[in-house]
């Protein structure tokens, strides 16, 4: 791999995406490379055809190579939501007399917790704080350099099925790829899209694809709940389909155009290009379709939210990304007015324009790259004492 750059591979639902970048001036990220491969996705935790995958994956890798005249050793998964599992303790450790809080202490601390999580069929792939805690129960969100006499924390721990991290090891081996790290895909979006005084309120981040969606509640450096079930575009022009008897790509390409403000007015139409010339439907039919669809995702991220509110203290903001629901006109207002809680689309912050399906991978290139500096770091302190 080219010097101080990392490779990601994002599994999206209906495309595979491998990134090559660097961080750029003033902490921003360079894109070296990016290439994408549609492949049928996955539904209920497994891939619809996992040859079809491995050849996606190394079609990806293959590209990458030949553009940047280079090898990938090296690479971050970033793994949706629907192939993990959260297990967050409260778990502390005492050192018998006050000492300043370093950042082994730090990892002393998810290393005595993780005995707590370990199970069959997972692979612990990130920890992370959601908060500490000192000897006077104080609450912090950055321990280091604090004195204290303990260090006790809320620690959330990811784990990820094996059947995934089996599928993906195995695929990237065969595209040459030996070193292969996993990263939760709203993890790195929370890291990513909000700064450490950000993090110090609850959030609730709705990533939502073409056939999955997963909402979680993030506070401080880790995840609290995920919810992920099958529901996004893809399944929004199914309904349509259902609904009207009309073809696939005619409802895939109706449910890209909804503009929800237009359910109000009668008479306004959409008006699609097909084979057979330009074919026009009811807006408010369509809409209607869609919101039936929508409701459904919603009712079950309400009872989501009622089930977990109650493990952070007072509401949060919504915020909307991915493909899947955000290119919507009108769908920030339709989750509000259901939700009764403020909604905010947001995007990669990058120093030209960014989209919303691209936040999961621009995440886990920040990410990989904060890892590489850990490392470095790591690396040189080693040799300092």
């Amino acid at each position: 791999m080219i010097k101080n750059c990392v490779a990601v591979l994002d599994v999206g639902s209906s495309k595979i995406t491998v990134l090559v970048g660097q961080r750029g001036v003033n902490d921003t990220i360079t894109e070296r490379f990016v290439t994408k491969n549609e492949y049928s996705g996955f539904a209920e935790g497994k891939f619809f055809d996992i040859a079809e995958l491995e050849t996606a994956v190394a079609s990806a890798i293959k590209s990458v190579c030949a553009a940047l005249k280079t090898t990938v050793g090296e690479i971050t998964v970033c793994v949706p939501g629907a192939f993990v599992r959260l297990e967050n303790r409260k778990y502390k450790i005492v050192f018998g007399k006050k000492k300043k809080i370093t950042d082994d202490d730090k990892e002393d601390l998810f290393d005595a917790g993780q005995d707590l999580v370990e199970t069959e069929g997972y692979e612990v792939i990130n920890r992370s704080e959601i908060y500490f805690a000192l000897d006077d129960n104080k609450k912090v969100f950055d321990p280091v350099g604090r004195a204290s006499a303990m260090l006790g924390g809320y620690i959330n721990y990811t784990l990820c099925e094996k059947y995934f991290i089996d599928t993906f090891r195995n695929a990237l081996k065969k595209a040459g790829v030996t070193t292969v790290n996993f990263v939760f895909d709203t993890l790195a979006e929370s890291l990513y899209l909000f700064d450490s005084r950000r993090r110090e309120t609850p959030s609730l981040i709705i990533d939502s694809g073409y056939i999955t969606t997963t909402a979680s509640i993030v506070l401080g450096g880790g995840v609290v709940a995920k919810h992920s079930e099958d529901f996004g575009g893809g399944l929004i022009a199914y309904r349509i389909v259902k609904t009207f008897g009309i073809a696939p790509d005619v409802a895939d390409s109706l449910q890209r155009i909804i503009n929800l403000s237009l359910a109000r007015q009668s008479g306004q139409t959409y008006k699609i290009e097909t084979k057979n010339g330009y074919e026009e439907y009811l807006a408010e039919e369509i809409n209607s379709a869609a919101t039936e669809e929508i409701d459904l995702y919603l009712d079950n991220l309400e009872a989501f939210i009622a089930e977990n509110i109650h493990k952070v203290n007072g509401g949060f903001g919504i915020y909307l990304t991915g493909g899947g629901l955000s290119y919507i006109r009108g769908i920030k207002e339709y989750i509000s007015a259901r939700l009764g809680l403020p909604v905010e689309i947001v995007k990669p912050k990058l120093p030209s324009y960014g989209k919303t399906e691209e936040t999961s991978y621009y995440a886990a290139l920040d990410y990989a790259l904060n890892e590489q500096e850990k490392k470095k770091k790591g690396f040189l302190g080693f040799f300092r004492k």
